[in-house]
């Protein structure tokens, strides 16, 4: 396989048409902006008084809340739901803030999604396609999702 520079912009730009169809988030009005809260994140407050985190301003850009920072730097939840070990005084509180944000989303099926995996990590499918696995075993995931 080799590197074809065109052929991953092309595909890339394809993917980010896709994902602005399929995701359904806040947009801000003109007369709104962007303000910091009370705990310093970018959100926008609607006519209604409702606080965003996850939002797209007016210029197409996107504001993800706790998913950009799960993106950043997913251990910061992930160890705590493995091994209990907290690595913030709120943990559980920016867990359920992820949720939340997570939730804004909104689910899309329209296309198919793959995603790379590592046999290093035992995430490569290999025990899928030895048939270790079958139907009816209960599969545990110590990750809260998967960018």
């Amino acid at each position: 396989m080799q590197f074809n520079l065109d052929e991953e912009r092309r595909l890339s730009a394809l993917g980010n048409q896709r994902q602005a169809s399929a995701v359904n988030v806040y947009e801000l009005d003109s007369d709104e902006e962007v303000v910091s809260d009370s705990e310093g994140e970018d959100v926008v407050i609607d006519a209604w008084n409702e606080k965003h985190r996850v939002f797209k301003t007016t210029d197409n850009a996107y504001f993800g809340g706790a998913i950009t920072r799960y993106t950043e730097d997913d251990d910061a939840y992930n160890v705590f739901l493995r091994t209990g070990e907290q690595r913030g005084a709120d943990q559980i509180e920016a867990i359920e803030r992820l949720v939340e944000d997570i939730s804004e989303v909104e689910p899309n099926n329209d296309v198919a999604l793959y995603r790379g995996g590592s046999g290093e990590r035992g995430t490569s499918g290999k025990v899928f396609r030895e048939g270790t696995i079958k139907a009816g075993d209960v599969l545990v995931n110590t990750d809260i999702t998967s960018f």
